[in-house]
């Protein structure tokens, strides 16, 4: 069972930390403004309303900052857990927002890789699963599998390791 919260949970949390950046942002131009209008009326004063207005400033990049890691924690992971479909059949799904190309799936043991059914390179779009078949040989069973993934944008080559469940 996905022990994750309903994507609709997540959107949400990440629309309230947007309108919460939002407000601090306006909060943080409308202090600037009234800083350089008052800065203008005395000169006196200018250096105190510019620190006010750094301040301003600084507090806005923490928070916006904040929110990017939050939203971040909330995300699911890119690649979720296995799922065993039948008995040799086994899938994954992208959960990330991308569409995802996986250049290769290394099964433990590698013994298996010769029975595997594995079609990659392969296109996996947001929300899709990617299945293949690797069964079991002489009492061996799949324990793992590492997939080597990039985005379709053509980042960087990434490795994900995910356990097998034992049913």
């Amino acid at each position: 069972m996905d022990n994750q919260a309903p994507e609709w949970v997540n959107v949400g949390i990440n629309a309230a930390l947007m309108v919460i950046t939002v407000v601090t942002a306006i909060i943080g131009i409308q202090q600037t403004r009234k800083n350089r209008i008052a800065a203008g009326k005395s000169e006196t004063n200018a250096s105190t309303y510019a620190d006010q207005s750094l301040q301003a400033s600084e507090r806005l990049a923490a928070a916006t900052e904040a929110q990017a890691r939050l939203a971040d924690a909330q995300r699911p992971p890119v690649w979720s857990e296995v799922t065993k479909v039948s008995k040799a059949t086994y899938s994954i799904r992208n959960n990330s927002t991308d569409r995802l190309i996986l250049d290769s799936i290394t099964l433990n043991p590698e013994l298996l890789s010769r029975w595997a059914a594995i079609e990659v390179p392969a296109c996996v779009e947001h929300g899709d699963f990617f299945t293949f078949v690797a069964p079991g040989v002489n009492g061996r069973r799949l324990r793992s599998i590492t997939l080597t993934w990039r985005t379709s944008e053509g980042s960087e080559l990434m490795n994900v390791s995910r356990n097998i469940p034992f049913i």
